[in-house]
């Protein structure tokens, strides 16, 4: 690929809107999640829309708890859809969700806490 998982994080991040979330909610390290995928097939556009490109994309995932304390808590989210060959952002999305809907990825899996 001419973007590798690593420049697909770096790109996402040097989104304004993106790095604002993440200079505002991202502060500690060992609560930190990155996940860096390929999909390839249909992905969601900024507006809802399906979207599939020709070439395949990475979709990057940076999560961190809101909290080191015991049990389920809420968890800040970045996503995004970075094209594996122009690094072209096709989607990017922030929120705030419980940690459950992130269960494999975090701590709460692997009963950390």
């Amino acid at each position: 690929y001419n973007i590798n998982s690593s420049q697909a994080q770096i790109i996402l991040l040097n989104d304004s809107n993106i790095s604002m979330y993440y200079k505002t909610f991202f502060h500690v390290q060992d609560w930190r999640v990155n996940k860096t995928t390929i999909t390839n097939g249909s992905i969601p556009d900024m507006y809802g829309k399906t979207l599939t490109p020709k070439e395949d994309v990475w979709k990057v995932e940076i999560m961190e708890r809101t909290c080191a304390c015991a049990g389920i808590k809420p968890i800040y989210v970045i996503e995004g859809y970075v094209s594996t060959e122009t690094g072209e952002v096709f989607n990017v999305s922030t929120k705030k969700v419980s940690e459950t809907s992130y269960n494999a990825s975090t701590c709460a899996s692997t009963t950390c806490h």
